[in-house]
Order: structure tokens, then sequence, then C-alpha cells
């Protein structure tokens, strides 16, 4: 190839000296001033990052310590009665769930059966009232476990809880019941235990039918006179 001749080379020269610089265009900024906004946008977007994970950890931590703190209106499970809660959830999701509790006729004087339902689990888990159901199967339980584990039968019988509650309603159904539980064990010199529900809570007799001697117990020692029904009930 050819070289450019000299005269060429100077007015090329002559053309890029005489060229004005390039300017800037209006509102246009330094390139240096972008870099250092878009540097300190990011580091802004940094800090909302930041402080946004830092107020959902915060409220993720309030979140479990509410979680974690007791309700005032139900009780403390401790960790039995949390996993006895799992249980109840788990076996328990339907009334086709509900075990059915054979009460033999040794216990009460009748034999029938007991549904136990998950509203009676949690009677005991929440510290609410206890039904007749769940009175009746924990005595079940210290017949089996104590009466006739210990052969205690000849000392020990127990009332039904149901009966024994349904007296404001039928008096002479369960007066004739107690009669009949009685003469039924006449020649025993025992005590029969009856669970009776005075009006939201739950009393204990203990009655001696041979010797004509009635305990009355009582967890908030009210006074035994306040229940005129129940001197009516036991004087048989």
């Amino acid at each position: 190839m050819g070289t450019v001749p000299r005269s060429t080379q100077l007015q090329l020269l002559k053309v890029q000296i005489n060229k004005p610089p390039l300017q800037p265009k209006k509102g246009s900024k330094p390139q240096k001033l972008e870099v250092n906004r878009a540097a300190k946008l990011q580091r802004l977007e940094g800090n909302k990052a930041a402080k946004l994970a830092a107020t959902k950890n915060l409220d993720r931590g309030k979140s479990v310590a509410a979680a974690a703190a007791p309700n005032k209106s139900q009780p403390r499970l401790g960790k039995y009665g949390a996993c006895l809660d799992i249980q109840i959830k788990r076996n328990m999701g339907s009334s086709n769930d509900s075990p059915i509790v054979h009460m033999n006729k040794d216990i009460f004087g009748d034999e029938y059966v007991e549904y136990l339902e998950k509203e009676h689990m949690y009677e005991l888990l929440e510290h609410k009232e206890l039904s007749a159901t769940v009175i009746s199967l924990y005595i079940r339980f210290l017949y089996e476990k104590v009466v006739c584990t210990r052969k205690l039968s000849n000392k020990y019988s127990f009332l039904s809880p149901h009966k024994m509650s349904m007296w404001k309603l039928d008096p002479d159904n369960v007066k004739k019941y107690i009669v009949d539980m009685f003469l039924g064990n006449i020649e025993s010199d025992k005590l029969f235990l009856a669970p009776y529900n005075s009006g939201a809570h739950w009393v204990l007799f203990a009655i001696n039918a041979v010797s004509e001697v009635i305990y009355y117990l009582d967890p908030v020692h009210d006074n035994y006179s306040n229940h005129p029904e129940i001197k009516t009930m036991l004087d048989t």
C-alpha cells in the first residue's frame, strides 16, 4: 500500500487540532458523579434491605415469644400435657374415632358403655369442670388397678356419678338405685364412695350403710348443711 502524502497528513492534523472538543449534553453529569450516585443508591438499598430483614426478625421473634407465652385464659399444658394434646388431635380427630369403654357391672351395679370423646380429654388438660363421664372412667381405673388388684372389693364399692347427679331431675329413681346397691351388699361392712355434682362442683360421700355413717368430703370445705337435698337423698 502507498503512503499518504505529507501534505495530506498535515491537513488532517490541522482539522483535528481545530475540531472543538465534545461538549456533554444538557442535563448530563460527569461519569464520575454517575458512579458515585449509583454507589450511594446501592448503599441505600442495602441499608433498606438490612432494616427490612431486622424488622422481620424482630416480628418473628415477637411471634415466637407470643406463641411460647402461656395463654392467661388457659393453663400451661406442660411437657406431658403437650404430648397428650398431640395424641388427641392425631387419634381423635372425629367422633368416629371415639373409643368405647366397657363398664363392668361390678363397678356401678349396671353394665353399660362409656364413649370417650376428645372433649372429655380436654376437660382434664384445660382444667375445666369434669363431666360425669370423666369421673366414671377414673373410677373404673381405680376399681381395676386398686380394688381388684389389692382384693378390696369387700371393703369398697362405688355409686354411679351419672345416677347420683340426676337427683334433682329424677329423685325417686336415684333413691331406688342407692337402696338397691346397699341391699345388694348388706352383709359387707364396706364404704360406698359416691361422687355427687352439687352444681358445677363435685363432692364425695363415703357411706357405711351398715353402721349408718356418712363422711362428707368437699375440696373447698363447704358446709354440708348448705345442701339440704343431699340429706334427703341419702336418708334411706
